[in-house]
């Protein structure tokens, strides 16, 4: 590498953050005809066993290209290793040099690609004998492989999410414009935002979308509008939900409500490992009144395999005819519901957080309740009023209130 290794280094560490940033060098910007813009893309190699991904940016705007290695497994990338390619006089290789560092010392891995007769990229280790790429333990090429790869795309897929990983799987063009474009991808970002609406990991991969985009006149601006409609629905979502489960109820009718579900619910039934191993299992719900419309409330659930929900709060009654937790993490989407539904008291976890902050893979709240006619009175509440979970629960929603 030349004098500015040091600059592009460091260029490197920065644009592992904010990977939408383009090599900007000293150097002149190159022409449209010059053999290195046919470098930049989205390359493909490997068989069905395990397949390999090669990105390739920055290349139009100057002989040192931003390069990323990685192996494709699911749908997000694994394996990925980056670093900084220079592309030769005659544009037909690239030497690659990636840095890893490890226990206080810098490794670096010198790679190779040159283009073939076919269009594709043969990528393979530099015969210099010194070279590490054991880059900890993930080894993108053995030494004397060679690999070669064939182009997917000639946009740089963005790396929102796990959608990075998804695109290599999408080959419509409506999915390949989904993957390189930032307006749309922003789109995405900004439904992981709406606080009270549940949204899946796959939420901006939309197939009915992208089919009917693909006979539109104009592909993108067809996806902008179904996303950001989509995104609006999301949106009502969430404020319907914050009507119900935020706005506070009626105090006469939750004092109601507590004088008959306040007490302590149990449950024991038999259960079971994935080793075929029974074991005895009990449910448990506390439900203390502190207040007309509100009650701290703690409950511990069990799950096959040992898997268990914990949760425990001040609950306040609101709109929607449920006594919701005060979520006191920032951010925090849960609204983990109690209610009375004819003589059963039950859980409701609209957004679904709930479960993934409090619950084994296997735990849920919703649905989960209690018959009213198994409450008894709680003959320990000295327990309870001593425990630290009832103390600063109590504590915080009185300094708020």
């Amino acid at each position: 590498m030349k004098a500015s290794t040091k600059s592009l280094s460091l260029f490197l560490l920065i644009s592992s953050f904010f990977p939408s940033l383009s090599i900007s060098t000293p150097q002149s910007a190159l022409s449209e005809n010059h053999p290195s813009v046919s470098w930049s893309g989205e390359w493909v190699g490997g068989g069905e066993r395990k397949l390999f991904g090669l990105s390739v940016e920055g290349c139009p705007i100057s002989t040192a290209c931003r390069v990323s290695l990685f192996e494709l497994s699911g749908f997000s990338p694994s394996c990925l290793r980056e670093g900084l390619g220079e592309i030769a006089a005659d544009g037909k290789q690239m030497k690659i040099e990636i840095k890893s560092n490890r226990m206080n010392s810098i490794e670096e891995c010198h790679l190779l690609l040159e283009r073939n007769d076919t269009g594709g990229l043969k990528l393979l280790r530099s015969t210099d004998p010194s070279a590490i790429c054991t880059l900890r333990s993930c080894e993108p090429i053995s030494q004397g492989e060679e690999r070669v790869y064939k182009k997917v795309s000639e946009k740089v897929f963005l790396r929102q999410n796990l959608s990075w990983g998804k695109c290599f799987e999408m080959t419509s063009a409506a999915a390949r414009v989904w993957c390189s474009d930032a307006e749309l991808q922003d789109i995405v970002a900004q439904a992981d935002k709406v606080p009270y609406a549940e949204t899946e990991w796959n939420w901006g991969i939309e197939t009915e979308i992208f089919r009917r985009c693909e006979a539109a006149a104009e592909i993108k601006q067809c996806l902008v509008q179904e996303f950001r409609a989509k995104l609006q629905k999301l949106q009502s979502e969430s404020d319907e939900r914050a009507a119900s489960y935020l706005t506070p109820g009626d105090k006469a009718e939750a004092k109601q409500i507590l004088s008959r579900i306040s007490g302590v619910y149990k449950k024991r039934f038999m259960n079971n490992t994935v080793s075929d191993e029974p074991y005895q299992s009990e449910d448990i719900l506390e439900v203390v009144p502190v207040a007309d419309d509100a009650a701290y409330i703690k409950t511990s659930l069990d799950f096959f395999n040992g898997h268990v929900c914990n949760a425990f709060g001040i609950f306040e009654y609101k709109s929607g005819g449920g006594f919701v937790l005060r979520d006191t993490e920032k951010g925090n989407k849960c609204l983990l519901t109690l209610k009375l539904e004819k003589d059963r008291v039950v859980f409701e976890d609209p957004t679904g957080v709930c479960k993934n902050r409090m619950c084994g893979a296997r735990g849920s709240f919703n649905d989960v309740g209690f018959p009213v006619q198994k409450r008894r009175t709680i003959r320990y509440m000295k327990i309870i009023e001593n425990s630290e979970d009832y103390k600063s629960s109590l504590a915080e929603y009185r300094q708020v209130k």
